[in-house]
C-alpha cells in the first residue's frame, strides 16, 4: 500500500490479482493555434495517452486502486509541418497529505518546446529498447514521476526509476531532440535526471522524503516537530545550493512549493520563520516576495 512504501523493501506483488496501475494521468489537449489546418484528429492523443500511461503497470509493487499517483500531462499545440508538431508540455503530481483531504504537489515541469512525430491512427507502443520520441517521453515521465513519488514516502526510495529514466536519455542521445542532450542553460531532461542521480545531490533526495513524510504528512498530529523538520529539509537544500550552486531540481522544488512553504511556516515561532526566510531568500530570490509573510507578524 502507499503509505507502506517505506523503508529498504516495497511491496511486492506476488499474482497478477494484486497489481493496479500507478499512475492517474489527465490529459489535456489545446489546438487553437492550429485551427483550419486539418488536425482535429490529434485529439485522439488525449485518450491514447491516457490508456498509455494509465492502462499498464510500471512497477512490480502493489498499488491499491485508491493509492495511484495523481498527475496531468498538458499539450497545447504550436506549430505543424507535415507529420512533425511542436508543442508546450507541462507535467505535474501530486500525492495526499497524511491524515488530512489535501494534496501536494510533488513535480511541476514546464517545456516551451517539444518537437515529435505523429501520424493519424498511429499506434503507441511501448518499448524500452528502442527511441521515439512521443513514447519514449511518455516512458520518461512515468519514471520520473513514480521516482519523485518513491522519493517523498522514503529516503531516496526513487532510484530504480530515475535510473531507468537516465537509460532513456542515454537511448536519445543519437536521434532525439535538445530535450534530451546537454544543453547550455541545464534545465531540460538530460539535466534533471543527471541532477536527480548526481551523488552531491543526495541531501536534496534526502529533503523530499524529510519534507514530505516527516514534514507534511505529520502535520496534523504535531505541526510544532513537522514544522522543525521542514526547516531542516530546507537547511539541508540549503547545503546543496552552497556545494553546487543553482540545480535544475531546486528551481523545480521551489517552483512547486514556495507557496506551500509559506503556508505551512507562517504559524512558526518568530525565531524559525527568520532563519525559513534568511534561507528561501537566499536559495530561491525569485518568491522573496512571498517568503516576506513569514515576516508579517510579530
Amino acid at each position: 500500500m502507499r503509505y507502506m512504501r517505506i523503508g529498504v523493501v516495497a511491496l511486492l506483488c506476488c499474482a497478477g490479482s494484486l497489481r493496479a496501475q500507478e499512475l492517474v494521468c489527465t490529459v489535456s489537449i489545446d489546438l487553437r493555434a492550429l485551427e483550419g489546418t486539418g488536425v482535429e484528429f490529434l485529439r485522439q492523443l488525449k485518450p491514447q495517452i491516457e490508456e498509455y500511461l494509465n492502462g499498464r503497470a510500471w512497477t512490480q509493487d502493489a498499488f491499491e486502486p485508491g493509492e495511484r499517483i495523481e498527475c496531468t500531462l498538458q499539450l497545447v499545440f504550436l506549430e505543424r509541418n507535415g507529420d512533425q508538431y511542436t508543442a508546450q508540455l507541462a507535467v505535474s503530481s501530486r500525492r495526499p497529505i497524511y491524515g488530512s483531504d489535501q494534496q501536494t504537489v510533488v513535480l511541476q515541469i514546464l517545456e516551451p518546446r517539444w518537437t515529435f512525430r505523429y501520424v493519424q491512427g498511429q499506434p503507441l507502443v511501448h518499448n524500452l529498447d528502442e527511441f521515439e520520441e512521443l513514447t519514449s517521453t511518455l516512458d520518461f515521465y512515468a519514471y520520473v514521476i513514480l521516482g519523485y513519488d518513491y522519493d517523498t514516502f522514503s529516503s531516496q526510495g526513487g532510484t530504480r526509476f530515475f535510473e531507468i529514466a537516465r537509460r532513456i536519455v542515454d537511448l536519445a542521445q543519437s536521434s532525439g531532440g535538445p530535450q534530451w542532450k546537454p544543453a547550455a542553460d541545464r534545465q531540460n531532461r538530460y539535466w534533471l535526471v543527471s541532477q536527480l542521480l548526481d551523488a552531491r545531490l543526495v541531501p536534496f533526495r534526502e529533503a523530499l522524503f524529510q519534507y514530505h513524510f516527516q514534514g507534511l504528512d505529520a502535520y496534523l498530529e504535531n505541526p510544532e516537530q513537522a514544522r522543525e523538520q521542514i526547516l531542516a529539509a530546507l537547511e539541508r537544500i540549503a547545503e546543496v545550493f552552497r556545494d553546487v550552486s543553482r540545480q535544475y531540481v531546486l528551481d523545480l522544488f521551489f517552483t512547486a512549493k514556495y507557496r506551500e512553504i509559506t503556508a505551512a511556516l507562517e504559524e512558526a515561532p518568530l525565531e524559525q520563520r527568520r532563519r525559513a526566510y534568511e534561507i528561501l531568500s537566499a536559495i530561491d530570490p525569485g518568491h522573496s516576495s512571498e517568503y516576506r509573510k513569514l515576516l508579517a507578524r510579530p
